[in-house]
């Protein structure tokens, strides 16, 4: 665990339903760090829309024709606020970030989708259509109308998935062991720590109740090849229910036994 030294440990009893897929947990972070490499004080429509363009493949295939090398060297030089903010600083989201991410979920909901990944983000960016990255995309051709149906595309024709290297739709890129998963377990829920640069990894047993296992927790540095168990707990406690911040480097679970 030495990757994550710095990641606080919280036991206690609370739960939180965790909806971001790893990639758009990877979103908000990159707009944070977009926003302050553009010396703004906020993270705003564009620098959630540069973060989602860091899954290029995905943003690729979804934005053409559109070249995301246009619109970042763009967004630089329109939204460019001057002198970079210190990378720890605290970026708070604008009314219209928090407003895109609320639509997220709507998106997510409408598609009857459990996890919002960055496939909603984007259709929520064009959903609030007054903002700098809606209109930008629609400047460049891009508009609710096609990605929706380019969405529905990539899921109906998992070819796609070759051509774009999208790689949400690519669970098994790795074999569990070689990501440092015990055999007999299975993941139930992906968080990522931010101030950590963490991903927390809850694990369920498989099998039935005859050959039941309790629940593990794993974590990885962004820059680690495998996950490490949390804590050394015995086959009678199980550490479960996950909850992160995005602001501070901590982590809560609780401890059932």
């Amino acid at each position: 665990m030495q990757p994550c030294r710095n990641l606080t440990l919280i036991r206690y009893n609370c739960r939180m339903f965790e909806r971001y897929t790893e990639s758009a947990r990877r979103t908000i972070l990159f707009a944070k760090q977009w926003a302050s490499s553009f010396g703004s004080s906020q993270i705003s429509s564009e620098h959630l829309l540069s973060g989602i363009m860091a899954d290029e493949d995905l943003a690729t295939y979804l934005l053409r024709p559109a070249s995301l090398e246009q619109m970042v060297f763009q967004i630089k030089q329109e939204r460019s606020c001057g002198q970079e903010m210190p990378s720890d600083a605290d970026a708070p989201l604008s009314d219209e970030a928090k407003s895109i991410l609320k639509l997220s979920a709507a998106e997510a909901d409408d598609l009857h989708d459990k996890h919002i990944g960055n496939e909603h983000l984007l259709l929520a960016v064009l959903e609030e259509s007054k903002c700098y990255a809606a209109r930008l995309l629609t400047s460049k051709g891009v508009s609710l109308l096609t990605l929706r149906e380019r969405i529905a595309s990539l899921r109906k024709d998992p070819s796609l998935v070759a051509r774009t290297g999208q790689r949400r739709f690519l669970p098994k890129d790795v074999t569990r062991a070689e990501l440092g998963i015990p055999e007999g377990y299975a993941p139930r829920r992906l968080l990522f720590n931010p101030p950590s640069e963490t991903m927390i990894l809850e694990l369920q047993g498989l099998g039935d109740i005859s050959n039941w296992r309790p629940t593990r927790l794993y974590l990885k540095h962004k820059d680690a090849a495998k996950y490490t168990q949390i804590g050394s707990p015995d086959e009678t406690t199980s550490y479960e229910s996950p909850v992160t911040s995005l602001k501070q480097p901590l982590l809560g679970f609780n401890v059932m036994t």
